[in-house]
């Protein structure tokens, strides 16, 4: 008797575990909860938590939230028992899908520049999540959109420096290359001195903008503007006036939250 008890068990959590994957395959992928997406992801437990209980233990140690969820990286996922880097890389590659497909719909929002609000979301898509600050302009025509497209004939500009290298791979030997007028100028604190206005303006030079606006993201998650977010905003603006390039705004991403120079009347 007893031995059919535990057969009747192990039969019901063998049945429970594969239930997620059959789920999805019977009703589609949106019937299932976060945490058995999560559990598909993982694939399998440990001896003493199945893998219910460790997918449910992620999504809690994330609050609840999707944004927490994708947000988490390789050293938070290790610490949950059963965890190893094999069901690691899987989640951070659907964790990074999930990211580039919110950019890619806040891109399309952006490319002609409306409001702060949509700015924003693609630029927290792109910054919210990273453990150290990054700094980021975007290039605008005289039209307020984001320039998509640079010309054969800049191929021949040289560069000097490692992220000039890095954007050269953009030139290509078609007459128009796509390109969205992004560049990410610096990684680490403004103070090191990295978000130095010439880097910042060369790549508006070179691409003809008429403005642009900058951005970074502070990795506590509070995106008040500090003292030295205050002291590069206005060396900024005294650089663009004398360019001729606008500085339309200085964006502060936080994690749920932003901080626009231009909102609060500081541009």
């Amino acid at each position: 008797m007893k031995d059919e008890l535990n057969k009747d068990k192990s039969n019901f959590i063998r049945e429970n575990r594969d239930m997620p994957r059959e789920k999805l395959l019977r009703l589609g992928a949106d019937s299932l909860e976060v945490w058995e997406l999560i559990a598909i992801l993982i694939g399998t437990g440990t001896a003493k938590r199945d893998v219910f209980d460790l997918s449910k233990a992620i999504l809690g140690y994330a609050k609840d939230s999707l944004n927490n969820l994708v947000s988490l990286n390789k050293n938070e996922l290790l610490h949950f028992d059963g965890m190893g880097e094999a069901k690691i890389v899987k989640l951070l590659a659907a964790f990074e899908l999930a990211r580039r497909l919110k950019q890619e719909e806040y891109k399309r929002e952006v490319e002609a520049f409306t409001d702060v609000v949509s700015c924003y979301k693609y630029l927290s898509s792109k910054l919210s999540h990273l453990d150290e600050e990054h700094f980021m302009v975007l290039l605008l025509n005289t039209k307020n959109e984001i320039i998509k497209t640079i010309s054969k004939s800049e191929k021949d500009v040289r560069f000097t420096s490692e992220s000039e290298r890095e954007y050269s791979s953009y030139f290509k030997e078609s007459e128009k290359e796509y390109y969205f007028g992004e560049d990410l100028v610096s990684k680490g604190t403004i103070n090191q001195t990295l978000a130095m206005p010439r880097e910042i303006f060369r790549k508006a030079i070179i691409n003809n903008a008429s403005s642009i606006i900058i951005a970074h993201n502070h990795p506590s998650g509070d995106p008040t503007p500090s003292k030295e977010d205050y002291n590069i905003t206005k060396r900024l603006i005294e650089s663009g006036h004398l360019l001729g390039i606008k500085v339309l705004d200085h964006i502060v991403i936080g994690k749920g939250r932003y901080y626009s120079f231009h909102d609060h009347g500081e541009i």
